[in-house]
């Protein structure tokens, strides 16, 4: 894209954001000058805007010819029953006029009506979308449709309430209103956008502009305006309702949800107008929004679909300490100062606003009353639905970032679930020490706090090693940083270490796990004790290591001590003592042993379905063990589905480390040699990655 091209999109912001078309021609003029050729481009833009909200594709040439075209209607004019009075606002394909109803009631009244030049099928269909919208909702705070019809030239029109009074936000800041009552008049909004939900409309723009306060006998009330983008869940509108076009951003930039930049097959629900509604709060209480106007106003096209969908917005208490010398202004417009207001956000509306934004629309709040009933709780200090995001999940949020990271963010994650989880979830459920609980987890964010600092040398953006770094050159360059980052916090040492040797272990580099598992041994048995479920853990993939070295009998030393301290202090049928099972089981099967190993791989089965969906990896690897504890015991008939199975449910299930579908593939060709059907095991060998005809299958694998 070229400066001509960024420089005529940056006007065509900055012009669509005047509601005057005097004040926007004039603008235009002032920044465009003698370069016709940027005038030009800018009208199109202009142009295409106002037919279809596609602001920053190239447009057509069909579209400029009438971007002057003057208006028909003007103060004066008779349409119907109506005498337009004065020009009052103007939308994406609608012009806005203050009217007198002369019969049979005198009132004043707004009627819109198609702009000169729109009357193209698709605008017709919004134009009226938003006349059967509006009539279908009937609510305080949703402007009211009184009529409609069509003027003399054929151009439809309706008439709907006149809403006297600014943007919201502009209300609130010109009154000075403090936090609690924004707030309340947001719940307002909410309930109002709740109501069109209900009658099956998503509203898909909303922003200060579309919220106005009235005054209603001295006390303000809110009217959301302007469905003219309003799109219809479950039904037709009217009969002329057209499909959104592919690729077609519909919406303002700043209010938009991710989902509606995405622009891709995704459809978009009522949860995009909870995302918009979060915006709105943040305005409403930092007097900013979440990202920068000026920043999207120089982005091109694609980098403001990318800031959108990615980009993570600070939290509004955070955004108050960025303002500088606003910061006074927006806290006197609040009736606060500019650390109270920020001690005032941190915590529970941080929350609420930061879930309302969430990418993820899952994540969200489900409906537009529930994010009101949660504001209505924070006001009467009740506790809030909404909470902080975990410590796992920010660190997933980190590492998605990472996007050269894609297969090492599988293994990390894997590391995480089975070493800092465990710890903490072990303390939660093992002890009843409140204190205990309070270190395992402030042990967790520490460890993730040394892994996402380490992490940042992989950053793309900034870092050192650009997206090719791997997993394993990210722990050899972190490996000897652990001692000079947990000087004096052995709790944090252990379970780095923990992380780190169990990470290398995933990865098949057994003696680089060797001393860090050690080590995190050694330091939990002699902080926590030799029972605690983090040393038990530790144990456990140390086990592990010195099976994958050969050394069965200390492997399978080690794994009892681990089962029966993990039978002693966990709930019966839990997953770690599954998983303990299951090791042993494996141990036992290689050692020429299936028949003790059977009774193991069965319990382990038995487990892992009752506490994990069938489709679940582990529940597929412990399929897969006991069918090769079966096939060598001689009875293949039994192994078969086991094994079979097995392996088909570790292809498509989520988080299946890549070294476990190998190792049932190599169960499974094991079989059929054993049972001497050459045919199907030279087929089932094929399936195996750089492996030949007459190589062996390893066993080994990690439960």
């Amino acid at each position: 894209m070229n400066s001509d091209q960024d420089r005529a999109k940056s006007v065509f912001l900055n012009a669509a954001e005047l509601a005057s078309p005097a004040e926007r021609q004039a603008y235009i003029a002032a920044q465009c000058g003698d370069n016709e050729a940027l005038r030009h481009e800018v009208a199109g833009l202009l142009k295409h805007f106002a037919q279809a909200n596609e602001f920053l594709e190239s447009p057509a040439p069909k579209l400029v010819a009438t971007i002057d075209e003057p208006l028909r209607e003007a103060p004066g004019t008779i349409i119907g029953p109506y005498k337009l009075l004065e020009q009052i606002g103007e939308g994406g394909f609608g012009v806005v006029f203050m009217a007198e109803q002369q019969q049979p009631v005198r009132r004043r009244v707004a009627l819109k009506v198609l702009k000169p030049g729109m009357d193209t099928r698709q605008v017709i269909a919004r134009f009226e979308a938003e006349r059967q919208a509006l009539a279908l909702m009937d609510h305080p705070n949703i402007a009211r449709v009184l009529e409609a019809g069509e003027t003399s030239s054929g151009r439809p029109y309706f008439v709907m309430e006149l809403v006297r009074g600014p943007f919201m936000t502009d209300y609130c800041d010109q009154h000075n209103l403090p936090v609690s009552e924004r707030l309340a008049l947001f719940i307002d909004v909410c309930q109002a956008v709740q109501h069109a939900h209900q009658k099956g409309i998503i509203h898909r723009d909303i922003k200060p502009s579309n919220v106005l306060v009235t005054l209603h006998d001295g006390k303000p009330v809110v009217k959301v305006i302007d469905f003219g983008i309003a799109k219809a869940m479950g039904q037709q509108l009217t009969d002329k309702t057209l499909f959104t076009n592919f690729a077609q951003m519909i919406g303002t930039p700043l209010y938009m949800s991710p989902e509606q930049a995405e622009m891709s097959g995704l459809d978009v629900d009522t949860r995009s107008d909870i995302y918009s509604l979060g915006v709105l709060l943040y305005e409403l209480l930092t007097g900013t929004t979440p990202f920068d106007k000026e920043r999207l106003r120089q982005a091109g096209f694609d980098e403001i679909r990318r800031i959108i969908r990615e980009d993570e917005p600070p939290k509004p208490s955070t955004r108050m300490s960025t303002l500088g010398e606003a910061a006074a202004t927006v806290s006197a417009q609040r009736n606060s100062e500019p650390r109270r207001l920020s001690q005032l956000f941190r915590g529970e509306l941080d929350w609420i606003v930061m879930r309302a934004l969430e990418k993820d629309r899952s994540r969200r709040y489900v409906t537009a009353l529930d994010l009101a009933a949660d504001i209505q709780r924070h006001l009467q200090h009740e506790p809030v639905w909404a909470c902080p995001p975990t410590w796992r999940y920010r660190f997933r949020k980190f590492l998605r970032r990472r996007r050269g990271l894609a297969a090492a963010v599988a293994t990390v994650l894997f590391v995480l679930v089975g070493g800092i989880a465990t710890t903490t979830v072990g303390y939660l459920q093992a002890r009843e020490s409140e204190k205990q609980a309070r270190e395992a987890e402030a042990e967790a964010r520490a460890t993730v706090d040394f892994l996402t600092f380490d992490f940042l040398a992989l950053d793309p953006q900034g870092g050192t090693g650009g997206q090719n770094v791997t997993i394993r050159e990210a722990l050899d360059a972190a490996a000897p940083k652990i001692d000079q980052a947990t000087a004096q916090q052995p709790r944090v040492e252990a379970a780095i270490c923990h992380v780190v040797g169990a990470t290398y272990r995933f990865l098949g580099e057994h003696e680089k796990a060797a001393p860090y598992l050690e080590k995190a041994v050694a330091i939990r048995t002699r902080v926590l004790g030799e029972e605690d479920p983090a040393t038990l853990t530790s144990l456990h993939h140390l086990g592990h290591v010195l099976y994958a070295r050969g050394q069965l009998a200390k492997a399978e030393a080690m794994c009892r001590t681990v089962l029966a301290g993990r039978r002693k202090h966990l709930p019966a049928g839990h997953a770690d003592i599954a998983s303990s099972l299951a090791f042993l089981g494996l141990i036992l099967t290689d050692q020429g042993k299936p028949d003790e190993a059977e009774p193991l791989l069965r319990e382990a089965l038995e487990s892992f379905s009752a506490a994990l969906p069938e489709d679940h990896w582990r529940t597929a690897n412990a399929r897969s063990l006991l069918g090769g504890c079966l096939s060598a015991q001689g009875r293949y008939i039994d192994a078969e589905p086991l094994l079979l199975t097995g392996y088909q449910t570790l292809q498509t299930a989520h988080g299946a480390p890549p070294e476990h579908k190998r190792q049932a593939l190599g169960r499974i060709i094991r079989l059929f040699d054993a049972w001497e059907k050459k045919d199907k095991a030279q087929e089932w060998r094929k399936k195996l990655p750089g492996l030949n005809a007459g190589d062996k299958v390893r066993s080994e694998t990690a439960p």
